[in-house]
């Protein structure tokens, strides 16, 4: 089986200098594809060099709520640059999102949010969702986007919460926070889950899996984070595979 990490910081600078070597661990474990989100435009070469060079990775672009305060253009000079990178072979827009728990004002981040979907919305391609202590809000700013498809990563919440997403057409990103047995609400959730309705994801080198705390992440602690998933769910490695690997295929296109 050729396990896919749909979310994975290869470029961050705890992983950059051994991209390489995280990767042939990753792919010597089964982990034979990913996709490295752009969180700067400033970083956005750095996520395309390593699809290039990495064998199975994909690239996004993106402006990510924690880099919203860096830019010194304004959003409509990056949504023209935005465009660019999605003509040389991004595969989605993100990351992207709202975050309620960083020091930037709510109205900062959805005017950096908003063109962002209306840029995936134009093109028809999927986009890749930061959401924290923000559900509400960025539910609101999807309203009027009723064939935007994407991705919530990282999704950390109920069963009611997750459905409202997947009835707006998104997938679930779901990491090693499933590991972790203090997180009830959150496992309940994976566990009824419909399938095709999420994908794994490591989010390395954040969100370490159960055991593993206060270390650096890395895409081949994937197969440790389907395990959990597999268990909760009562399903075979082998269906928890099918049926994500579908829903990969649906939303970003044929992966090789």
């Amino acid at each position: 089986m050729h396990w896919f990490d749909s979310h994975c910081h290869l470029d961050l600078p705890e992983l950059h200098a051994q991209a390489h070597n995280h990767w042939a661990a990753a792919r010597e474990a089964g982990v034979q594809r990913v996709l490295i989100p752009g969180v700067d435009p400033a970083q956005w070469a750095s996520a395309e060099q390593l699809a290039v060079q990495l064998p199975g990775a994909y690239w996004a672009a993106g402006v990510h709520p924690w880099w919203v305060g860096a830019q010194t253009q304004a959003p409509e000079m990056i949504m023209h640059r935005l465009r660019e990178a999605l003509t040389r072979g991004a595969i989605a827009v993100g990351e992207c999102g709202l975050d309620g728990a960083i020091d930037v004002p709510m109205g900062a981040q959805q005017s950096w949010l908003r063109p962002q979907l209306e840029v995936a919305a134009d093109l028809t391609l999927p986009v890749i969702l930061h959401v924290h202590r923000a559900h509400n809000p960025i539910l609101a700013m999807l309203k009027p986007f009723p064939h935007l498809r994407g991705v919530v990563h990282g999704f950390s919440g109920s069963i009611e919460l997750a459905l409202q997403y997947i009835k707006r057409g998104f997938l679930l990103g779901i990491g090693g926070v499933v590991s972790y047995p203090r997180a009830s609400k959150t496992r309940a959730a994976v566990a009824a889950l419909p399938q095709g309705s999420f994908l794994l994801e490591t989010d390395a080198p954040s969100m370490p899996v159960f055991g593993s705390q206060g270390e650096i992440n890395t895409p081949s602690q994937l197969l440790k984070i389907a395990n959990s998933v597999a268990e909760l769910r009562g399903e075979s490695l082998a269906q928890l595979h099918a049926h994500t690997e579908r829903a990969a295929q649906e939303l970003f296109g044929p992966l090789s």
